[in-house]
């Protein structure tokens, strides 16, 4: 990478030819407006300036009085702001820029590293009229940024991006987004998928990718942990809708790792694909490993004998066996056969499993977790006398059940996701978890130096062990260390970092240990926790349209059957709690899947004739029965008193 400190003689050389050329844009401006010079005149003069990328950072150099906000690779950004706002009353100069714009496109160099080259494409970023208006040098802007290389390069990029003003950091990846969009309908049908690939969609996926780096740069460096824009806005609607095959995409990443493909930059896609990714990608991984030398044989599964009565030991005797000899059969299809009990694993035994394990390893007779009675959230028990094992089951579990599309019904906060990711924690995220202790802490680091003196705080925290009161140490020496004005943040980060990390890590490690055993970072790389949080544990989304159009009905209900009709009716008119109810009810969770309830295997089963039976249900098939009902009022009054009886994991 070039030098970016001239030599004295340069420097003097450099502030000559910088005072001339801000003279001819200024005289230039001028003349224009006092209607001295036509617009073809001062056109040509002002767009000659700009072909050139040394002259873009002496055109516009920073002062003492500049912000930081408005500080970028050496350029003022408030003067920038100015020049577009002078180029854009007149069409003749505006045209002429525009001109200038692509010959400065190509007088960047092929691979970026310097200062001013990064200066170029950051002033070309702030002209919003070419930015909206103008997809042929979009695109050309967006080429040259995804020729951005090097680790330094790269986040050097991201970190002026990520200080940039959140309206014009959400306006230039809006267009860039639309840009994409038209590009993919516009190749719709000219040899489909590779059309697009080739095209300059790659590019400006690149060109997001470092806007979407600046945006998680961003969340974890501001105080409030907030992005500049929601994750969502990179799913492009163009990608998602028109122009992503996904199982070509997948082959595409796994045999020609050097090509472009949508896959590898997940970013732009909706959660929905992103699973759809990872179930591709794990099919894949079944049917490589199920070789023989006859060649390949059909995907075979990982097949767990399980005893009811020991649930938990038997799985972590199996699992652990087989995460240790084979860690690839993990990702196999789960069966799970009952000991003593017939019949053939189609997923009704596998959910029922799932459930089981996690009811046994919740429970608190285990003390394996915390329960916070106000925000209704587990978490990691510091003082849990269980083995490692059992907390690398729960990992292996839920990854599993993402594996296996099974949804779990766990209460864990966000953070969980966020540590399993590898993001950092803070305060906020104890905010969600114990939000009296967070508020305390808060109160702490707003406090004045008489407040700290009058509380008489050290640095130690103190916890409860088997009911003993017990004192954990900050820092070195913390129980005779003072929280005085000058250390109270320090003592704030500790004790959120105790909370959080250092006080459950030989918990949570065992636990994302399991966990990643199963799970390819590949396919994880561009989830939020929030997307993560989704695939294991469903949504609250409750479109019961949705789930009415994909029902299917069995032992002689059809979607025309009087019954059935009285209770569609009857479902639609609960509220959205009682909607929860029926959801768990019926399937042994009020969590949805990701897709939406559309994605559910429901069915609904005759139970006989008219009864006094209440409904009831198969939790662990999504079966609900229903006997064949004489009268609306009545299916109304006996479904609605089963909702208010159901409890635990489901009828049975």
């Amino acid at each position: 990478m070039e030098t970016d400190e001239p030599s004295a003689a340069t420097s003097s050389l450099e502030d000559a030819r910088a005072a001339e050329l801000r003279q001819t844009l200024s005289s230039n401006f001028e003349q224009l407006e006092q209607n001295k010079i036509d617009g073809m005149t001062a056109a040509t003069a002002i767009s000659e300036l700009l072909t050139s990328v040394d002259n873009i950072s002496l055109l516009f150099p920073l002062s003492e009085s500049t912000p930081p906000a408005l500080s970028a690779f050496g350029i003022d950004l408030a003067l920038v702001r100015n020049f577009f706002v002078r180029v854009n009353k007149n069409a003749d100069v505006r045209r002429a820029v525009n001109g200038s714009f692509l010959d400065l496109m190509k007088n960047l160099e092929i691979k970026i590293g310097s200062t001013r080259q990064f200066a170029a494409l950051r002033f070309v970023l702030e002209d919003s009229a070419l930015i909206e208006y103008e997809p042929e040098l979009l695109y050309a802007l967006c080429r040259r940024i995804s020729h951005i290389t090097g680790e330094e390069n790269t986040e050097r990029f991201v970190a002026v991006l990520a200080k940039g003003e959140d309206e014009w950091f959400r306006s230039v990846v809006d267009a860039i987004q639309q840009a994409m969009t038209l590009e993919i309908l516009n190749h719709e049908g000219e040899q489909g998928y590779v059309a697009i690939r080739e095209s300059c969609i790659k590019h400006m996926t690149l060109a997001l990718l470092f806007f979407y780096n600046a945006n998680v740069l961003a969340e974890r460096e501001n105080e409030n942990g907030q992005p500049k824009i929601p994750f969502e806005v990179f799913a492009n609607d163009g990608v998602n809708q028109h122009a992503f095959d996904v199982r070509n995409d997948v082959r595409t990443w796994k045999t020609m790792p050097d090509h472009f493909c949508f896959s590898k930059y997940s970013f732009v896609l909706t959660l929905v694909h992103k699973e759809t990714i990872l179930n591709i990608d794990c099919g894949i991984q079944r049917f490589q490993n199920s070789r023989s030398m006859l060649g390949f044989l059909p995907p075979d599964n990982l097949v767990l004998n399980i005893n009811r009565h020991s649930v938990i030991r038997d799985a972590i005797t199996l699992l652990g066996s087989v995460s240790q000899d084979d860690p690839e059969r993990l990702r196999k299809q789960l069966k799970i056969k009952f000991i003593g009990e017939e019949g053939i694993d189609e997923g009704g035994v596998q959910k029922e499993f799932f459930q089981l394990a996690i009811r046994d390893l919740f429970d608190p007779k285990y003390g394996m977790f915390t329960y916070n009675e106000d925000t209704r959230l587990h978490w990691f028990n510091p003082a849990s006398l269980e083995t490692p094992s059992e907390f690398t089951l729960l990992g292996v579990l839920l990854a599993l059940a993402i594996y296996n599309s099974v949804i779990l019904d766990l209460h864990f906060p966000m953070l969980v996701y966020k540590k399993l990711l590898g993001e950092p924690t803070r305060l906020q995220d104890l905010a969600e978890l114990d939000p009296s202790l967070a508020h305390s802490l808060r109160s702490i680091a707003a406090a004045d130096k008489d407040t700290l003196e009058a509380m008489e705080l050290t640095f130690t925290v103190p916890y409860e062990y088997f009911g003993e009161a017990r004192e954990h140490e900050l820092i070195p020496d913390g129980a005779k260390t003072a929280v005085t004005i000058d250390n109270k943040d320090q003592y704030v980060e500790r004790y959120v970092d105790y909370v959080l990390n250092s006080s459950v890590k030989t918990q949570f490690d065992a636990f994302k240990k399991g966990f990643m055993n199963v799970m390819r970072e590949t396919t994880m790389k561009y989830l939020r926790p929030y997307e993560l949080a989704t695939l294991i544990c469903g949504t609250k989304e409750y479109d019961f349209t949705a789930l009415e159009e994909s029902t299917r009905y069995d032992g002689g209900f059809s979607a025309d059957h009087q019954v059935i009709k009285w209770f569609w009716k009857a479902a639609n008119s609960l509220t959205a709690e009682e909607k929860k109810k029926l959801l768990f009810f019926s399937t042994g969770t009020d969590r949805v899947p990701v897709g939406g309830l559309g994605k559910l295997q429901f069915i609904i089963a005759k139970q006989g004739a008219d009864s006094e039976r209440l409904p009831t249900a198969h939790t662990c098939f999504n079966v609900l029965l229903l006997p064949e009902y004489s009268s609306e009022e009545k299916l109304n009054t006996l479904l609605r008193k089963a909702l208010s009886h159901a409890e635990g994991f489901g009828m049975y």
